[in-house]
């Protein structure tokens, strides 16, 4: 058993995997928050050119992005595709709020079994 004076070594590695657990944990979060915001970005310009084109005549031509170059398109086909951006951002949107849910129940565990860890150690001293 260690003494009073001398910091128990399992305790201070404990401790050490926790923070560098939080610290990854807190990075892994604050890349999902980015990408969550990037995505509902997107779902809100998507909406924003769906409106502005619903105005326009049903035979009207447009022209899409693609790379470094323009296509030409319709625009139900034009509809379609922001659609379907939309729904995929949402989706990732969905399974990003997921994983921080799990970030965060997997650090409150770890602060709360070192918090154990301490408390058993105190009651053995």
């Amino acid at each position: 058993m260690a003494s009073p004076t001398q910091p128990d070594m399992e305790l201070k590695k404990a401790v050490k995997e926790l923070k560098q657990k939080m610290i990854e944990s807190r990075r892994k979060m604050n890349i999902a928050e980015m990408q969550v915001n990037q995505h509902k970005v997107l779902v809100q310009k998507n909406a924003l050119i769906k409106n502005v084109i619903s105005s326009y005549p049903d035979e009207s031509r447009m022209f899409e992005s693609v790379g470094r170059m323009f296509m030409l398109s319709n625009k139900k086909d034009s509809l379609t595709r922001l659609d379907e951006r939309s729904k995929l951002a949402r989706e990732k949107i969905e399974t990003l709020e997921g994983n921080q849910k799990y970030l965060e129940k997997s650090l409150k565990d770890s602060e709360n079994n070192l918090r154990e860890m301490i408390a058993s150690k105190k009651a053995a001293v």
